[in-house]
């Protein structure tokens, strides 16, 4: 690995990226997306941060972020884990504080985002979220599973392949139907 360069909350009009906790790159190479946890930090963020990449040097420009509590975003107390879907139409982010799973749409020609859905450990039939903290896509874009520490659980959401909005499955704890491996997820 060579040096590149390296962007900061708070300089060159970067924001969202106060004690940032996860990082993850769009499948088309054009977009990073970070998200900001200043939690207890004493920091500001709560946020996911957006960069344009340039696909031949790596080279990053941001291009906006996205606050808890901003702009009708919500969700994204204590974010943690962030994931796209295999075709780059969805972001979802995973947060702690918010024992929530965030869900934003994806402009794939500008990596631009809209916030479209919020799942919380508190709407009636959820359970699972409760301190999320990791999130991924299954490769046939068909579930979005979140691991939360607070009950040592695995979620699993029924992913929209058409709008990437998601409906709660089911949830599986440790200690549960012979469930011992979650300890700490």
């Amino acid at each position: 690995l060579t040096f590149l360069e390296s962007h900061e909350d708070g300089e060159n009009s970067v924001d969202g990226l106060d004690n940032a906790t996860s990082v993850t790159v769009s499948p088309d190479g054009k977009n990073v997306y970070a998200t900001g946890n200043s939690t207890g930090n004493g920091g500001e963020d709560e946020s996911l941060a957006v960069f344009t990449r340039n696909t031949e040097t790596g080279a990053l420009t941001f291009l906006e972020s996205h606050e808890d509590g901003e702009n009708s975003v919500d969700g994204l107390d204590g974010p943690f884990g962030v994931a796209l879907d295999h075709d780059g139409e969805n972001v979802y982010v995973s947060s702690f504080s918010d024992s929530a799973l965030a869900v934003f749409s994806r402009n794939s020609s500008t990596g631009a985002l809209t916030f479209t859905q919020v799942i919380k450990q508190t709407d009636s039939g959820v359970d699972g979220l409760g301190g999320a903290y990791a999130v991924t896509v299954s490769p046939d874009n068909k579930n979005v599973y979140v691991g939360a520490q607070s009950g040592n659980d695995l979620t699993v959401f029924d992913r929209n392949t058409d709008t990437g909005v998601l409906t709660f499955r089911e949830v599986h704890s440790n200690g549960d139907n012979e469930t011992y491996s979650l300890y700490h997820v």
